[in-house]
């Protein structure tokens, strides 16, 4: 027994070093198949990740451009509070801030529902 696990070595050839071509037959009718089913077995993260990457992108600039061109002071009624465009322009450092978290995790839902498809030298 012993001796059958000493006879059997793997080696590792280096075909990028030779100059000849090689062909393995029926090799790209299984990674074509290998393409479609990585493909098709990804779910539609795109229904999640647009609309955050979105809703992100807006608050993001609707912040930025508030801090950049927004008024000095804002004067807000102390029995009403302020009103949905007061809050913008109270708080556009913290609201831009939000907006970008939104859309890196709208960017993380869409890059971990895809795998990533091996090249064929790897496959």
């Amino acid at each position: 027994m012993v001796d059958e696990e000493n006879n059997r070595r793997e080696y590792e050839v280096g075909l990028c070093d030779l100059q000849t071509d090689y062909t393995i037959e029926g090799f790209r009718e299984r990674y074509a198949l290998y393409c479609a089913e990585v493909r098709n077995d990804a779910p539609p993260t795109y229904l999640i990740s647009w609309p955050l990457k979105g809703l992100g992108g807006l608050l993001f600039i609707i912040g930025f451009f508030t801090i950049i061109f927004g008024p000095r002071s804002v004067t807000v009624d102390t029995f009403s509070g302020p009103t949905f465009f007061q809050f913008f322009q109270l708080y556009p450092g913290p609201l831009a801030t939000v907006g970008s978290l939104i859309y890196g995790a709208g960017a993380w839902v869409q890059s971990a529902g895809q795998e990533e498809i091996m090249k064929p030298e790897d496959f």
